[in-house]
């Protein structure tokens, strides 16, 4: 199966965002493992009863092994996929490959975004869907979990199906895969924009269209905040009616909208006939101001990107370093913004918590010009947090200060730190930590000569 290949972003992506209570079931999915991808889904009216869902996943082809085929670099995953019902009876397995074609940019950097799509017909009601994603040239895979809904859509009356977001909606055919009625309509399973897609696209079908072919049908959108209150309105839009039943493809400019989680409420009328239709469903904005509002100071600013070497991996390192300034910006929007545990909320307690120890490392381990972020025992405290027990041990004949820091939470770690000049500089000299430093000869080394 050839995937879809989006315009390169930045790598860190969304965590599954909160809702307001009534869509608190409704959010996207992001995966657990080596590979992060997302999951979303929308619902239609399908045939004999049944509904037919869509789910849609992105991934970012950077976190795959790139292999030469036929004279192109491709990525190259397998995909499982299992769905069950409240009984947890099986009503579906499938598995399929996707293969996609890796183009570098003149950086050399290949972090594009990977869209795939698929679709059940299902009998309405509740539903548990699992799906891994491996990586057929390496060793790395990920898995999602979630629940979904499938609401019945047999009714005669007007109504309308769920809506579905949407990065890009171009006139013409240009992927078979994600063709509605001639419009090629990219999914969006992170529901996320501002700064890197300021316009919000989306779909949804009417059914049962009052007086088929006659007149028209007037959609209103709004943006609503959690409180409920209206953050944007937009002019109302005409929609025609080209019989019982309507694709409906639009967009709504975000770029003004600040940081948040919001809804996209739609009203659609037919007054004539006095018959009115109305759907709504969260989605993220992420803008400029996540970093430059007043929860972050440009000292603070200045901190979350200088932290990123001990919070990001090397691979979402090595990129940020290749970014330009605005680059840079963006890649920290998203990287700090996913961290967040709770992103209704105005303060970034991961980030506020990571500050903190940066401050508590340049108070306490600072030597020379060497700042105490910077140091061993600074890298350490910021990636790994603070010990649940440090054994320290000050000078003596026979051996230089050292300390050693114990991390017992999850399942017991350690860190010796030494200080083999007697100047106050400490150094890491083992750990038992998979990738840290790892010498089992450590104590040798803090003996005096």
């Amino acid at each position: 199966m050839k995937a879809r290949l989006g315009i390169r972003l930045p790598l860190a992506l969304l965590i599954a965002m909160p809702a307001r209570a009534l869509l608190a079931q409704d959010v996207p999915a992001v995966s657990t493992g080596a590979i992060r991808f997302y999951v979303d889904h929308a619902s239609f009216r399908g045939s004999q009863g049944k509904t037919y869902v869509e789910f849609y996943q992105m991934l970012y082809a950077d976190q795959l092994r790139h292999v030469t085929k036929d004279g192109k670099q491709v990525a190259i995953f397998h995909n499982s996929a299992l769905l069950q019902d409240e009984r947890r009876n099986e009503k579906r397995r499938r598995e399929w490959t996707t293969e996609a074609e890796i183009v570098h940019d003149s950086a050399g950097v290949s972090a594009l975004a990977i869209y795939d799509q698929w679709a059940e017909a299902l009998a309405p009601g509740r539903y548990d869907l699992a799906l891994t994603v491996a990586d057929l040239h390496g060793s790395n895979q990920g898995r999602v979990f979630f629940t979904f809904d499938a609401p019945a859509m047999t009714s005669e009356k007007f109504e309308a199906s769920q809506i579905e977001f949407a990065v890009s909606a171009a006139s013409g055919e240009t992927n078979a895969r994600f063709v509605k009625n001639r419009r090629t309509i990219v999914p969006n399973p992170a529901r996320r924009y501002g700064v890197l897609n300021p316009v919000l696209y989306f779909y949804y079908e009417l059914y049962n269209l009052p007086q088929a072919g006659a007149g028209q049908l007037a959609a209103l959108y709004s943006i609503h905040d959690q409180s409920g209150a209206a953050v944007k309105t937009f002019p109302p839009i005409a929609i025609r009616k080209p019989g019982t039943t309507a694709g409906v493809v639009h967009g709504v400019e975000v770029s003004t909208v600040p940081s948040g989680i919001y809804e996209l409420s739609a009203r659609i009328a037919d007054s004539p006939h006095g018959e009115v239709v109305e759907l709504a469903r969260a989605f993220e904005v992420i803008q400029m101001d996540y970093l430059s509002g007043p929860s972050l100071t440009p000292e603070q600013s200045q901190q979350a990107g200088r932290l990123l070497k001990y919070c990001a991996t090397p691979e979402e390192y090595q990129f940020y370093q290749r970014l330009s300034a605005t680059g840079q910006a963006q890649f920290l929007i998203n990287f700090w913004r996913d961290r967040d545990p709770t992103p209704a909320t105005e303060p970034n307690e991961y980030l506020e918590q990571v500050q903190q120890r940066y401050h508590y490392a340049n108070e306490h381990f600072g030597w020379s010009t060497e700042a105490g972020w910077a140091s061993d025992r600074g890298r350490v405290l910021i990636q790994y947090g603070p010990p649940d027990d440090i054994d320290r041990h000050h000078a003596e004949a026979e051996t230089v200060p050292y300390e050693i820091w114990i991390y017992s939470k999850e399942r017991r770690y350690d860190f010796a730190f030494a200080d083999l000049q007697s100047n106050g500089r400490f150094v890491l000299l083992h750990s038992s930590k998979e990738g840290e430093v790892h010498n089992t000869d450590w104590r040798r080394l803090i003996k005096r000569l």
